[in-house]
């Protein structure tokens, strides 16, 4: 028995060496950035990074052409960690404190919630549209009610005002579903998004034996909807320290129907296992195609969806080379009073994801860390066929960005970089990034703004 536990730990090590090396290999093509300070252009080097073009772009700009210069709101809130993107425009987003997540071996992650719940920190919402961050109203919580939020999910357009919303009785509420870190288990917490997004009100709370260590989640329809369990075993744990460390692939998606037989109001199933830390989640338009980012494995998998049965296949995966974390479409046009949902995704993570997790996120108010966004396109083909698989390594992962070749028998999916704080001056460690979508009063003309917000970090870079 003792043999058998020392060889396991002793298998654990050498993959935690492995991972190391593997780290360091990828932060060696991410060292030497273009550090320049003009103003009028966009600074922009490119690099080939396994076999990509990447556009590295200086820490605050965005390449978008424009030569558009970012800055910073809500600094005085921090840990904007998601955001929930609306068919109307607006986003919705949370600013709360995520000291509990920072890993540490033997901690007590549940224990932790309950003694920061204790101290009363401050949790606070707010809608984000044409460059302003206005605080959201929250009413029907109990007295005393924890709330940790973590992934956030929209549902359907905002009304408006209230005139709007009773001028069109057949338009269904518009919904945002929460992600709850609880000091007892995870949980989700459903509310009603009021006109304009000035106010929420809280419906239900939803809780099931699947839903456990939860990070995301996206819905199909206002009953049903997919989640991540982005980790197995409880934060702090052994097991959770080598599924971490050691890449395990013990992630899980759920899918979840509300209002059907089931404890919590809640009924849940297990729709795909085997991710590598699996984190954001969405679905395209046509609600037949799932993406999830495996942050561990630095990939995005692609799964076609049975929309009879809600049903998951593996279609492909697209190689990344970062650790991403939230997922949202760039909705790049509108269409009357709703967005087009375009087939790019744009991902914000964690270039240097070994220096976030062993050295930032250790004491993130006085370190830093780099934040990327990248925008991903999703070849629309539906070509079945892995993209990835030959040419992963012994432990699963990709080695190339999300290029393929054209030979009629493959996908083409393409990555590229749309922001990158190299050094995480402006903002650190980005988790989430996404437009927000309006009707400029001046010019009648439709404008957007990107947004990227944070785990730990004050403010939202604009």
């Amino acid at each position: 028995m003792c043999g058998s536990v020392g060889a396991f730990i002793s298998v654990g090590v050498l993959a935690f060496v492995c991972e190391l090396l593997t780290y360091a290999g990828d932060l060696e093509a991410l060292v030497n950035y273009n550090t320049g300070k003009s103003l009028d252009v966009i600074q922009v080097q490119k690099r080939i990074h396994n076999g990509l073009d990447r556009a590295v772009v200086t820490s605050g700009k965005v390449a978008d052409g424009a030569g558009h210069v970012c800055d910073k709101s809500a600094s005085e809130l921090a840990g904007f960690e998601d955001l929930a993107v609306y068919a109307s425009g607006e986003l919705l987003a949370f600013s709360s404190d995520h000291s509990y997540m920072k890993f540490e071996l033997g901690s007590d992650f549940r224990g932790k919630i309950k003694a920061l719940h204790e101290a009363k920190p401050q949790v606070s919402l707010h809608t984000l549209l044409a460059g302003r961050v206005e605080p959201v109203v929250i009413s029907g919580l109990p007295p005393d009610f924890e709330l940790f939020p973590h992934g956030l999910a929209a549902y359907g357009a905002i009304a408006r005002d209230a005139a709007d919303r009773t001028a069109d009785s057949s338009t269904e509420d518009a919904l945002l579903l929460v992600v709850n870190h609880r000091s007892t288990t995870d949980a989700l917490e459903l509310f009603r998004v009021g006109p304009g997004g000035r106010q929420v009100q809280h419906l239900k709370t939803l809780t099931h034996k699947l839903i456990t260590n939860l990070n995301d989640c996206v819905f199909i329809t206002a009953r049903e909807f997919y989640c991540t369990n982005w980790r197995s075993s409880t934060p702090g744990s052994f097991l959770d320290f080598l599924e971490l460390y050691t890449r395990r692939p013990w992630g899980s998606l759920i899918r979840c129907v509300t209002d059907a037989s089931g404890d919590g109001g809640v009924a849940c199933a297990t729709a795909a296992t085997g991710l590598r830390m699996p984190n954001g989640i969405e679905v395209s338009a046509d609600l037949q195609t799932v993406v999830v980012v495996t942050s561990l494995s630095k990939d995005l998998v692609v799964y076609d969806r049975d929309p009879s049965t809600g049903s998951l296949v593996l279609n492909r995966r697209v190689c990344l080379n970062m650790a991403c974390d939230n997922l949202t479409w760039d909705n790049t046009k509108r269409e009357g009073e709703v967005l087009e949902r375009r087939p790019n995704l744009l991902c914000a993570g964690h270039p240097k994801a070994l220096h976030f997790g062993l050295y930032y996120s250790k004491a993130p108010r006085h370190r830093r860390s780099p934040c990327e966004v990248v925008r991903i396109t999703l070849d629309q083909s539906r070509t079945m066929g892995p993209t990835c698989s030959d040419r992963e390594d012994s432990q699963g992962s990709c080695r190339a960005m999300g290029q393929r070749q054209d030979n009629g028998s493959r996908t083409v999916d393409t990555v590229e970089t749309l922001f990158m704080d190299a050094d995480g001056s402006l903002l650190s460690a980005c988790t989430v990034a996404a437009f927000d979508s309006y009707v400029d009063e001046d010019t009648a003309g439709s404008q957007r703004n990107l947004w990227i917000g944070s785990l730990y970090d004050n403010g939202l870079v604009r």
